[in-house]
């Protein structure tokens, strides 16, 4: 009995059948218990068993932004656009990931394919607006889209900063 319970404490998890769609939705579990570490972990048995899902390697890249590992987060966001090239949420998030590193060159550029991709995405103005106030860069038409989508903040910053 004790051979079987150390050979059951030694196998992988995914010999229990679990899927990296059932890994995927614990990691977003832990993530919204604040549990990162534990998020990770998880995210990353998703993709031992699935190389190929973008949002998995999107989440864990959130994860590890939590943490400030930024470059870790970067890497996983590339993973994850390389899978699915127009997958916004990879582009805004390294966008993201860029500005804490206070890369905002790379940040902007990310911003703008996301833009691309999802021209009504407030956020995402107001993202890149911020990024290009920080590179010294007119960011007025950022705030101003980002108002116009209905981001009320960037209403105030336009009329108090652009006008």
């Amino acid at each position: 009995m004790r051979k079987l319970f150390l050979l059951l404490m030694i196998l992988p998890i995914s010999c229990f059948g679990q899927t990296a769609e059932e890994f995927y939705n614990k990691g977003r579990s832990y993530y919204k218990l604040q549990n990162y570490h534990a998020a990770i972990d998880v995210y990353t048995k998703a993709i031992s068993l699935d190389l190929n899902i973008a949002k998995v390697y999107s989440n864990r890249g959130i994860a590890y932004g939590m943490l400030g590992k930024y470059e870790l987060a970067i890497d996983d966001f590339t993973k994850s656009i390389r899978i699915d090239p127009n997958y916004l949420f990879a582009y805004t998030n390294r966008g993201r990931a860029y500005y804490y590193l206070e890369s905002y060159e790379n940040a902007i550029t990310d911003y703008n394919i996301a833009i691309e991709i999802d021209p009504n995405n407030a956020n995402t103005y107001r993202d890149r607006g911020v990024a290009k106030e920080e590179f010294g860069l007119n960011y007025c038409s950022d705030y101003e889209s980002a108002c116009a989508l209905g981001y009320r903040d960037c209403c105030v910053w336009y009329n108090d900063q652009c006008r």
